[in-house]
């Protein structure tokens, strides 16, 4: 392959890359517009990582606003929590995979807390 072969290549894969990234950060922000919308005010943390050493959760970050938020530990071994929006691009495009699975989530937390809510 020549350097011109390479360098096309390079930039249609880099322009699917974009592309891919663009549609996760439009998903990730139309969800958590609603989301925040609804003021659940309820944590809630996707069991499974979408990566190695990387979970996913509705959350308040680090700063005490709500988002769908990164949570990986620091370098001390503590939870951090970041906004998903502010990741790599790559594990934005997993994450907004992930989205049907975090609003399941938070429903049944939801129907959780409303059922304690209502017990006599």
């Amino acid at each position: 392959m020549t350097e011109k072969d390479t360098l096309v290549k390079l930039h249609e894969t880099v322009a699917a890359l974009n592309m891919m990234a663009d549609a996760a950060n439009k998903q990730l922000k139309a969800a958590e517009v609603v989301l925040n919308q609804m003021n659940i005010g309820i944590e809630v943390m996707l069991e499974e990582p979408i990566m190695p050493g990387l979970q996913m959760a509705y959350a308040k970050d680090d700063e005490g606003s709500w988002h769908i938020v990164a949570v990986f530990e620091d370098e001390l071994k503590r939870p951090f929590k970041m906004s998903m929006l502010n990741v790599a691009r790559l594990v934005r495009i997993h994450a907004a995979r992930k989205v049907p699975l975090l609003t399941a989530a938070l429903l049944h937390a939801a129907e959780e807390q409303l059922a304690k809510a209502t017990a006599p």
